[in-house]
């Protein structure tokens, strides 16, 4: 079975898109400004057809057909096309709790080769991405939010510099990521016990989860008990009073007003709904 990596902090954000046809000896020298914009930004390069030739800090690299690289957008570099060729480019925001870069930790640039079901799903995204801007459509902020996050999970096991869990937790005090984890694995801990194991007062617990979080600790349990609720309702017929307790809430009442206030459904209905969703076996 498969463990769960609590991914709600990571933010991959769609900047800019762009579809290059370059002819043989195309050349571009990028020396990017950097804005405060484009700080934890990537591009996202996948060489449909021919051959990109890149020179950053005394190093080159070819990316050929049917291979996909990642690359910091701030990083000065020149560009050759010693054929012509074709490739498609998604500018990406990469944050984890709006705070710090996820890849960080990262390679200068990092290249690959997709298989053929990977390229064929990279090339299908990126190419409605890049479509769906320059029509400007109304919906594109939410498909092309989806799609980002979509690919970036398909291109992590090629980039990721560690293991996902570990990345998410690495821009953290070694405190506040032990908290993560003791939270993610008992979500009914109260924040007085939180505040005392990791040495600090309440109120300075409170206030440095939320300078490094960007959300108070009361909201954050808050939602990872629903989140745990969700998972028990679907996994277990334990009665709400036993998982409101698992949680680390008073009763049932209070548990199933609290759910209803989030998701629009009481938690009855939720595991009705789980119910009626038919078995992967049988899909």
């Amino acid at each position: 079975m498969l463990q769960d990596v609590d991914i709600s902090s990571v933010r991959v954000q769609v900047i800019a898109t762009h579809h290059h046809y370059w002819k043989e000896m195309d050349t571009l020298d990028h020396d990017p400004q950097l804005s405060p914009s484009l700080k934890n930004a990537y591009h996202l390069w996948l060489v449909q057809d021919g051959c990109v030739e890149v020179t950053a800090s005394g190093k080159q690299w070819s990316i050929k057909t049917g291979e996909a690289c990642l690359l910091p957008i701030q990083l000065p570099r020149h560009i050759v096309t010693p054929q012509p060729t074709n490739w498609l480019s998604i500018a990406l925001r990469i944050t984890v709790f709006q705070k710090f870069n996820l890849l960080q930790n990262m390679e200068l640039i990092t290249q690959w080769r997709p298989t053929d079901e990977e390229f064929r799903l990279m090339e299908s995204w990126m190419l409605q991405i890049v479509k769906a801007r320059l029509l400007r459509q109304p919906h594109y902020p939410l498909m092309s939010g989806g799609l980002a996050h979509a690919l970036f999970g398909l291109c992590w096991p090629h980039i990721g510099p560690a293991p996902l869990d570990v990345s998410i937790h690495s821009g953290l005090p070694h405190w506040l990521a032990k908290v993560l984890q003791s939270i993610a694995v008992d979500p009914s801990r109260s924040i007085t016990e939180l505040a005392q194991e990791s040495g600090f007062s309440p109120a300075q617990f409170r206030r440095l989860f939320h300078h490094h979080i960007g959300q108070a600790p009361r909201d954050y349990l808050a939602a990872k008990r629903l989140a745990a609720a969700c998972d028990l309702l679907e996994k277990t017929d334990l009665p709400l009073n036993d998982i409101a307790a698992r949680i680390g809430l008073r009763d049932a009442t209070n548990f199933s007003r609290s759910f209803k206030s989030i998701y629009g459904h009481t938690p009855s209905q939720h595991r009705h709904l789980a119910d009626q969703q038919p078995e992967e076996g049988n899909l």
